[in-house]
C-alpha cells in the first residue's frame, strides 16, 4: 500500500502537497500490513470500531486538525481512513455545513457510518439502497476486484456519492493501491484522480 501512495506521488505531479494523519488507538495489524511488517511493530487505528464514542471522537479529532492544519483541496483515504473521511462528509451533509473538502479520493473505501446514529451511541452504516446518494462533492473511487470486503466496501461507498460527479477505477488486485508492479493500473487510476482533480477545478 505504501509504495503505491509514493507511485501516485510521484506520477501526479508537484504541484501537490500531501498531510498524513496517523491513527492512535493501538490495533493489530491488518493482513496486508502484517505479510511485510515485523512482529514486533506497533499498529494504530483511528478509531476503535466497536466503540460509537471512539468514532465520534475521531470525527472531532479530525475535524479540529483539518482546522488547524488546512485548509485542505482534498481529501485522499484508504480503508478505513475512507470510512473515516467519509464519515466526517456526511456529517456535514445531514446538518448543511460547508464541506472541508472540494473532492475526495477513496481507495478500497468502506461504507461511512451514519452520524446521527453515532450521537445517539449506536452503529448504522449507510447503504445505498436505503439511503441514496449522499454525497455531493467530485469523488474517485478505486478498489480491487479481489478485495474479500467487497460488495460491502467498495461498490457501496461510491453508490453513495453523486453518480454525476464520482469516477471509479476497479483493478486486478486486493485491498490494495496499484503501484509500480502494475503500470497500466497505476496509470489507470492516475487518471481517474485527474478527472476528479478537474471537475472540482471546473465545478468551484
Amino acid at each position: 500500500m505504501l509504495s503505491g501512495v509514493a507511485a501516485l506521488r510521484y506520477r501526479l505531479g508537484n504541484d501537490h502537497t500531501y498531510d498524513f494523519v496517523e491513527g492512535s488507538i493501538l490495533c493489530d495489524a491488518a493482513l496486508e500490513v502484517a505479510t511485510f511488517s515485523s512482529s514486533d511493530g506497533e499498529f494504530f487505528a483511528y478509531f476503535d470500531d466497536a466503540s460509537p464514542t471512539s468514532c465520534r471522537q475521531a470525527l472531532e479529532d479530525l475535524e479540529a486538525y483539518i482546522k488547524s492544519a488546512g485548509p485542505f483541496d482534498g481529501l485522499m483515504a484508504f480503508s478505513i481512513g475512507a470510512v473515516l473521511g467519509a464519515t466526517l462528509l456526511v456529517q456535514k451533509a445531514q446538518t448543511n455545513a460547508a464541506l472541508p473538502f472540494r473532492l475526495a479520493v477513496f481507495f478500497c473505501g468502506g461504507a461511512p457510518g451514519d452520524p446521527s446514529a453515532l450521537n445517539e451511541d449506536r452503529f448504522r452504516f449507510l447503504d445505498s439502497a436505503f439511503d441514496g446518494e449522499v454525497l455531493d462533492l467530485p469523488t474517485a473511487h478505486v478498489w480491487g476486484k479481489n478485495d474479500p470486503r467487497i460488495p460491502s466496501w467498495g461498490p457501496q461507498l461510491a453508490k453513495l456519492c453523486s453518480s454525476q460527479l464520482a469516477t471509479t477505477f476497479v483493478h486486478e488486485r486486493g485491498h490494495d493501491i496499484p503501484s509500480w508492479h502494475d503500470q497500466l493500473s497505476l496509470e489507470r487510476t492516475v487518471q481517474c484522480i485527474q478527472r476528479t482533480i478537474d471537475r472540482a477545478i471546473t465545478s468551484h
